[in-house]
């Protein structure tokens, strides 16, 4: 996989390096939306004072859409204890996502699918969530190689849908010994209701998501792509994300 950089990057009043992964994966089968999803930005930060060789890492998700940088506010604490931190974009945040506008309006990211004829349904999402944790073990590895982090010390720190997709990782790859979270919980259904203005989750998935639909195109236009995320499944990825209790703790 071609690696790029490092650019240096400094988040916090810490300075951390920058790299471009580019590895083409085609999530929709439609290579212009499946070149923008594929290539991310990683940005490293390591602790002064320690070897390389015991020290900890710690992978961070931001929520559903949002650039990594958003999460720049764990970076000094990690560091000042000792911790190396690498930060990622997921499919469809940041520089990984079809209209880069950096706000983490959902509906935003997701209209550009809709307007294509992609199907934004649980097949996707799925390869969505196994593609963050091959991510993951690619920058665990990547820290290994670069920077001599031996240690096996990794944690996965995730915010609001991030936590889903570390939990994701965590619980079916196995990847990390500790796994923290923020605004979120792998509890999909009770996620969906918070995320979901409460009663939005239950309509989509009804019978009645189709008139749903019809109507919010009508009233609220610029919810009609988030009823495609909700009616996409997402509960149907509970039995994976949950297929274990993950021990929740710290380094």
């Amino acid at each position: 996989m071609p690696i790029y950089g490092p650019d240096v990057i400094n988040f916090e009043g810490v300075n951390g390096h920058r790299y471009w992964f580019d590895e083409p994966f085609p999530y929709t089968g439609v290579a212009d939306i499946d070149e923008r999803l594929s290539g991310f930005p990683v940005a490293v930060f390591l602790p002064q004072n320690r070897p390389v060789e015991h020290t900890p890492l710690v992978i961070g998700l931001q929520g559903m859409c949002a650039p990594y940088g958003w999460n720049a506010f764990i970076v000094p604490t990690l560091t000042q204890m000792g911790i190396a931190v690498a930060l990622f974009d997921t499919p469809l945040s940041g520089e990984r996502s079809l209209v880069r506008s950096f706000t983490a309006v959902v509906e935003n990211e997701i209209r550009p699918l809709i307007e294509r004829g992609v199907c934004f349904d649980t097949k996707l999402i799925l390869q969505i969530f196994r593609q963050i944790a091959v991510d993951i073990a690619r920058i665990r590895d990547f820290c290994c190689e670069r920077y001599g982090i031996s240690d096996s010390r990794l944690g996965l720190f995730g915010v609001s849908m991030g936590v889903l997709q570390a939990a994701y990782a965590f619980s079916a790859d196995g990847l990390g010994e500790r796994l923290l979270g923020t605004i979120g919980h792998a509890n999909l259904q009770s996620f969906a209701k918070s995320w979901g203005y409460l009663i939005l989750p239950e309509l989509a998935a009804s019978p009645f998501g189709g008139l749903a639909e019809v109507i919010l195109e009508r009233v609220k236009p610029e919810m009609k792509p988030l009823v495609k995320v909700l009616q996409s499944g997402l509960t149907q990825l509970a039995q994976i994300v949950g297929r274990a209790q993950p021990y929740q703790g710290t380094i």
